[in-house]
C-alpha cells in the first residue's frame, strides 16, 4: 500500500461510518428537508398530467402520470412531445 492512498482510504472509511451516501456526484445525504420539495414537485407534476391527459382524452392517463412521477426529467418532456404529436395528428386527420 503506497502512501499517497492511505489518507485517501482513511478518509473514506470515515464517510462511510458517517451515515452519508456516496454516488457518483459525491458525498451527500438527503434530509427530509431536501425530499419533501422534491416529492411535492413530483407529485404536483404527475397530477396535472394526469388531469390534462384525462381532459384531452389522451391514452393511459393513469401511465403518463405514473412515468411523470418516477422519472420527473424524462417523463415531462416525454409528455410533451406525445402531446404536440397527438395535436397534429388530431388536426391533420386520417390519411
Amino acid at each position: 500500500m503506497s502512501r499517497a492512498s492511505a489518507p485517501v482510504r482513511e478518509r473514506s472509511k470515515e464517510v462511510l461510518n458517517s451515515g452519508a451516501r456516496v454516488s457518483l456526484f459525491g458525498v451527500h445525504s438527503l434530509s427530509p428537508a431536501e425530499f419533501l420539495p422534491a416529492f411535492a414537485i413530483a407529485a404536483a407534476a404527475a397530477i396535472a398530467v394526469f388531469l390534462h391527459a384525462e381532459r384531452n382524452h389522451i391514452r393511459w392517463p393513469s401511465a403518463w402520470g405514473s412515468f411523470v412521477f418516477l422519472f420527473l426529467i424524462v417523463g415531462l418532456p416525454a409528455y410533451a412531445i406525445h402531446i404536440h404529436r397527438t395535436r397534429r395528428r388530431r388536426r391533420n386527420g386520417p390519411d
